[in-house]
């Protein structure tokens, strides 16, 4: 009969402390403590899967144990050595905490510590996956693990440390395993494959190291599937397709596909991609390392990259190409839509959304500022840069600067067009405060008025006066009619704002737009505002008081809106305070007002866990306040048995009034749990805050002259109320 094929994590599985791989940190401290003396009775050991905590763990048993003597290195020949090696020899007992959890399996170990050992000198307990015990469990080993017998030492392995009560790392010496480095892992790689008599290919074996993620074992075991899926040889290519990678190069290609806006060869890429069937996980995962790598060699070029040096070459010169910028934004991209892969139809449909978002954004430039689209028609401002650019050919051919910088002034003072410092320090999604947003409505008014003025007498010249000099452009003004211009200039002024608000209206980007005007129209206002429309426009001071007034008059006459009544701004404090449950007196039987208020108090008290919590507020008390109460909840499993142990203890520990029965009861006819009603009295909150909207000044003002129409749609939709 052909013997057994051993898988290549167990063969090469280290036999003593010289062997190991990696994780020096620990194998020197153990074996300086074995060679002194200096033994601990408990250790723990934390780190990833396949990285050594039951390799470390079994050395350390051969070491204790070795018929030659406590020693560090242990002959690996002797009956006891070998015993361990093949998993027979008694005195070790290696347990797995994840099917032993409850407290009476711990206790069953316990009776066994007191007795002597039966081989070796040392009765050696290996807990694997140990954060899986329950709380009784951790709490029945607490004594022993404290002070054991001398002929016990105890060895703890987890992957979760986070999950270990603080009591019980506190008795033991711990021992952070750290992952391997590609570079460690290739090269272990290519000896066993030498060893094996197996050929390969540098890059397949980086590879293979870099998708077993800083894991030995998870290295072995791809290296077995890779051995089986080429034929007894290891190559790039079959390593990528057993993976269902692309490989490194194909994926630089793609981002420099990308980053150039080469939408065929980025075609030709998803093509590839779909007909290798490939991982979109992967492919993420190493597009995001990808991006991640070159933004390191941009900004920290010091930083060792652990991959081989074609890699890192080929990444250098990609990332000379592409800003930092950038960067950072195909990396928040990457990052987002790798989590739209559990809500896709498809992960390659996730993958390829993510590629066409790669295309689709880019950073704005320091002066760049995005417009609205221009609509079919020709807008207003459009006609405005028509003018202006008209205006401006006049004032190139006129003799007189003075004349032509003032001019000049106009026009620019007409277009209120932002400078691009102040309008790249205002983000396009600011809210305006009420009295920002009137400032803003009449900065507006008054730049459209100065404008349409400017413009008017600026054509009122004609063409056949040119060459022109100070005594014609006298001339010109004076023949004008005085008349005739308000009376086209209050035409023209009407229909530019009526246009210009449903051009907001349309495209609320506009009115975000408006707001950034507002720094520069202000400043302006305080100075010499007024004297230059008085001078260019002629418009008297009377005329600007008699629109503020009617504007003022407008925002108090709001009778005919809905919610006309301006009621009191609720402050932060208040909209925290009204999402708390009413305060009742606790006395009598458990109803939904009473568990809902205990909770609140419970949450405030802190003693509880978030999943208890939860477990809590989806679940309803009945029964009697201050006696018998039965605990009934929406759903059983392993995870609600344990927090509701959990709960019956804390009950007990800090609620000693309360008598809740030892078992809960699954009912699915819970109507008004405390979720309920926190859900509903947020929802009131929200309705409310829209109120308070619709009651502002500005919403009033806009009402009352038919900008707003009300077509049922909620003011806030889409928005989310924050009160953090």
């Amino acid at each position: 009969m052909t013997e057994q094929y051993q898988v290549l994590a167990r063969k090469y599985r280290p036999k003593d402390f010289s062997e190991l791989l990696g994780q020096t940190h620990v194998s020197q401290a153990l074996a300086n403590a074995i060679d002194t003396g200096r033994l601990h009775h408990a250790y723990l050991f934390t780190g990833t899967r396949g990285v050594g905590k039951t390799t470390i763990a079994r050395i350390l048993a051969k070491c204790l144990n070795c018929e030659t003597g406590i020693t560090s290195t242990p002959c690996g020949v002797c009956d006891t050595c070998q015993s361990i090696d093949a998993g027979r020899f008694l005195d070790l007992i290696e347990i797995d905490a994840a099917s032993r959890t409850k407290v009476e399996d711990t206790r069953d170990l316990l009776e066994n510590v007191p007795y002597a050992p039966v081989q070796g000198r040392y009765k050696v307990y290996l807990i694997d996956e140990v954060h899986m015990l329950s709380t009784h469990s951790f709490n029945a080993l607490l004594k022993t693990l404290e002070e054991p017998p001398e002929h016990v030492k105890f060895i703890f392995a987890t992957t979760d440390p986070q999950k270990l009560p603080i009591t019980i790392i506190s008795r033991c010496l711990q021992f952070v395993l750290r992952p391997m480095p590609q570079a460690l892992l290739a090269e272990h790689l290519a000896k066993v494959l030498s060893q094996e008599s197996v050929a390969y290919s540098e890059s397949a074996l980086w590879q293979l190291a870099s998708a077993a993620k800083g894991s030995v074992r998870d290295a072995l075991s791809l290296t077995d599937q890779a051995i089986a899926f080429g034929g007894g040889a290891i190559q790039a290519d079959t390593v990528n397709e057993m993976l269902g990678l692309v490989n490194s190069t194909d994926v630089l290609a793609l981002i420099a596909a990308i980053y150039q806006d080469d939408k065929p060869a980025v075609s030709s890429q998803i093509a590839l991609m779909r007909e290798k069937m490939v991982d979109a996980a992967s492919v993420f995962d190493e597009l995001i390392d990808r991006i991640h790598q070159m933004a390191l060699l941009q900004i920290l070029p010091q930083t060792p990259l652990d991959m081989s040096e074609a890699e890192q070459t080929a990444l250098l010169e990609l990332s000379k190409q592409i800003s930092d910028d950038v960067l950072q934004l195909y990396y928040e991209i990457l990052i987002k839509s790798r989590d739209g892969i559990r809500l896709a139809s498809t992960p390659m449909q996730a993958l390829e959304m993510g590629i066409l978002r790669l295309l689709a954004f880019r950073p704005l430039a320091v002066d760049e500022v995005i417009m609205p689209a221009a609509s079919q028609e020709p807008s207003d401002d459009a006609t405005v840069t028509t003018m202006t650019s008209k205006h401006h050919e006049h004032v190139a051919d006129l003799s007189d600067v003075d004349t032509a910088q003032d001019m000049t002034a106009q026009a620019d003072l007409g277009a209120i067009e932002p400078k691009s410092d102040e309008s790249s320090d205002i983000p396009h999604n600011t809210p305006l405060k009420p009295s920002e947003a009137m400032q803003a409505a009449d900065a507006i008014d008054v730049a459209d008025h100065t404008l349409m003025r400017s413009l008017d007498n600026t054509d009122n010249v004609s063409a056949e006066s040119l060459p022109y000099n100070d005594n014609d452009i006298q001339d010109v003004n004076s023949s004008t009619d005085e008349q005739s211009l308000d009376e086209a200039d209050a035409n023209t002024e009407a229909v530019n704002l009526h246009e210009e608000l449903e051009q907001i209206e349309a495209e609320p980007s506009l009115s975000v737009l408006a707001s950034e005007h507002v720094v520069a129209a202000e400043d302006m206002a305080q100075a010499d505002f007024t004297e230059t429309i008085d001078e260019v426009n002629h418009i008297s001071d009377a005329d600007l008081t008699a629109d503020t007034k009617a504007s003022d008059d407008a925002i108090k006459d709001s009778s005919t809106a809905p919610n006309s009544q301006v009621g009191t701004l609720m402050t932060q404090a208040q909209m925290i305070e009204r999402l708390k449950p009413a305060p009742v007196e606790l006395i009598g039987t458990w109803d939904a007002s009473k568990w809902d208020y205990w909770l609140h108090q419970a949450r405030v008290d802190g003693h509880f866990s978030p999943d208890e919590l939860a477990l809590m507020a989806g679940s309803m008390m009945q029964g009697e306040i201050k006696g018998l109460s039965q605990l009934y909840i929406a759903e059983q499993n392993s995870q609600v048995k344990s927090s509701f142990n959990s709960l019956l203890q804390k009950f007990t520990e800090h609620y000693p009034e309360l008598n809740v029965a030892p078992e809960a009861i699954v009912s699915d006819q819970l109507d008004l749990v405390p979720r309920q009603l926190s859900e509903a009295r947020q929802q009131q909150l929200r309705i409310d805050a829209q109120n308070q909207l619709i009651n502002s000044p500005v919403f009033q003002k806009l009402w009352h002259e038919g900008y707003i129409i009300d077509d049922g749609t909620p003011v806030l939709t889409n928005a989310k109320l924050s009160i953090d």
